[in-house]
């Protein structure tokens, strides 16, 4: 079973975003036919070992739906090359509207997004506070281990 952390701090760097957002896409693997967000347990999982979500939030099958529908429209957006379609910017604007966030300002006067609802949508926030890191330097910035099946196409 994976380690499990408290929920991490929103404060990241664009490499660490990168680094994240890279992980969430490599859950699955098409050719192969895996998927490692498929079940409720496994969504779950890798959100705790990651920090991003409560350790006594339950998971539904419906969350998991969400994470994977999530998931596959960064990865859509990431391989259109900045040509994202609109199904994907819908999807990812629908996710989006769970993910509830707000600003905050501390006593110092520093600024912060953080999510403003609870649980499963919680760490969709969250998620969505390091995609937004990790497009620094632009949607194409995150770097896969493992290519997409078109992107394996356009290298023979």
């Amino acid at each position: 079973m994976p380690e499990k952390r408290p929920v991490r701090s929103m404060k990241t760097t664009p490499a660490e975003a990168r680094e994240l957002i890279g992980e969430l896409l490599e859950t699955v693997d098409p050719e192969a036919g895996t998927d490692e967000l498929a079940s409720p347990r496994q969504v779950y999982d890798w959100l705790t070992a990651r920090g991003l979500l409560d350790h006594d939030v339950e998971i539904t099958a419906e969350d998991a739906q969400v994470m994977m529908r999530m998931r596959d429209a960064i990865r859509d957006r990431h391989d259109a090359g900045g040509k994202p379609s609109r199904e994907t910017i819908a999807t990812l604007n629908w996710v989006m509207s769970k993910a509830l966030l707000r600003v905050r300002f501390g006593r110092r006067g520093n600024v912060w997004t953080e999510p403003a609802v609870e649980g499963f949508d919680a760490a969709i926030g969250r998620l969505v506070i390091f995609l937004e890191a990790a497009d620094a330097e632009g949607p194409g910035s995150i770097r896969r281990r493992r290519p997409s099946v078109d992107d394996r196409w356009l290298t023979r």
